[in-house]
């Protein structure tokens, strides 16, 4: 249920993904402007968990892929290793 509210009404960053023309579906974890986007969706649903927390989980799910990497694996793959956190 959280992995299908994060991944809706993604336009904005749809839009910014396509005038770099770039693949929308893909997520790249070295892109600050995209970790920063990832990282304030999850804060939406998990206002209580630190963003240095959230942001830590979404480079550890990106780094286990090659960059770009499917946007839903990284966000279910982020949202795993914030449920394996102990720091919360």
């Amino acid at each position: 249920m959280t992995q299908f509210i994060i991944l809706q009404h993604w336009k904005d960053y749809d839009v910014r993904k396509l005038q770099m023309k770039q693949d929308p579906r893909f997520f790249d974890s070295s892109v600050e402007w995209e970790v920063d986007y990832l990282v304030g969706r999850i804060r939406r649903v998990y206002s209580m968990v630190p963003e240095l927390v959230i942001r830590a989980a979404v480079h550890m799910a990106g780094n286990e892929y090659d960059r770009p990497a499917d946007r839903k694996t990284i966000v279910l793959k982020a949202l795993q290793q914030l449920t394996a956190c102990p720091v919360q």
